[in-house]
């Protein structure tokens, strides 16, 4: 599969260079771990991490938007099967009774972190 992908790219864009290529794909295949990490790491005084997640667009906003976009997709026989993950994630979250926090607020349940 991975071989797949990598070889469509390489359809897609032939005039590119051969290490262009190679960076584009292992972007691709990135572990989400250390793409979670090098976000974490990218100071920006204005995200909601830097504001202790006060909401902008709340976690049941954003449920409600996610469940709206799986009933769009149920009726068009469409699988969405990263959609539904994070569906299900953020039934969890709010759930535990995050619904007023910022939608990236959940990044703290998926890395463990417990509430203060």
């Amino acid at each position: 599969e991975r071989d797949a992908i990598s070889n469509s790219l390489s359809a897609a864009s032939p005039s590119r260079s051969a290490r262009a290529k190679a960076s584009h794909t292992e972007i691709i295949w990135m572990p989400s771990i250390i793409l979670l990490q090098i976000l974490a790491a990218w100071p920006v005084p204005s995200a909601p991490s830097n504001r202790d997640y006060r909401p902008g667009f709340t976690a049941a906003m954003m449920l409600k938007d996610l469940r709206l976009a799986q009933e769009t997709a149920a009726r068009v026989q469409a699988a969405t099967p990263l959609g539904a993950e994070a569906a299900q994630l953020y039934q969890l979250f709010v759930a535990a009774g995050h619904e007023g926090l910022d939608f990236s607020a959940i990044i703290k349940m998926i890395r463990g972190e417990r509430d203060r």
